[in-house]
């Protein structure tokens, strides 16, 4: 178990293409490009960096760790593919989820992403595996929508059916210096971020 995980992150820092080509990039909207991150929050981002960015090994690589939870995140992208590793607390049991995603360019500015997400078991959880679809469309640098559907399978859990989730995101750049995002989502939850580039690398 820990060689697997000595050996992505090995990959990941001998990759010379292995950090965003970007600036850095905050928030986390379905309507926005996140790296390898991207695998977590809306996959069809994969088919628009792989243009950005070209499709080599290790396009992009994410780590995330947060101490006080053993929280644990990892994206690694080649071109339209992705997989990503996660591991967090829930009702204070871990759950380990597994992701495999792809994209495609359906259009002139319209991609779709699609997730296959595996979440281990754990002593009062079943085991499940959903799918999951997202959009991205981006008519402008300035400007793109984004769109998520989870559960789409409608997987089971202890003999529950999981409901779908929906979520809707707005990216805009009224100029250079400014982004703004807006997401929401079927559950009622509200997200809304707002960036500013000081100058070069502060924002």
């Amino acid at each position: 178990k820990h060689r697997v995980w000595f050996a992505f992150l090995i990959l990941g820092l001998f990759s010379i293409k292995a950090f965003p080509k970007d600036v850095l990039q905050t928030g986390t909207s379905v309507s926005h490009f996140y790296d390898a991150r991207s695998v977590f929050i809306n996959p069809a981002a994969l088919s628009y960096q792989t243009e950005l960015n070209g499709k080599e090994v290790l396009t992009a690589f994410s780590l995330g760790w947060r101490e006080e939870q053993d929280d644990l995140a990892l994206g690694l992208g080649w071109g339209n593919l992705g997989l990503g590793v996660e591991r967090f607390l829930f009702n204070q049991e871990i759950i380990n989820r597994y992701s495999l995603a792809s994209a495609m360019a359906i259009g002139p500015w319209v991609y779709l992403g699609s997730r296959l997400a595996f979440v281990g078991s754990t002593p009062s959880l079943e085991g499940t595996t959903q799918v999951d679809l997202g959009v991205q469309i981006r008519p402008s640098s300035f400007f793109s929508l984004g769109g998520m559907v989870n559960r789409l399978n409608r997987p089971q859990q202890n003999g529950q059916i999981l409901p779908m989730q929906y979520s809707v995101g707005m990216t805009l750049r009224p100029f250079e210096r400014l982004l703004l995002q807006l997401d929401w989502e079927s559950d009622d939850h509200y997200q809304g971020t707002a960036q500013f580039q000081l100058f070069q690398g502060l924002f």
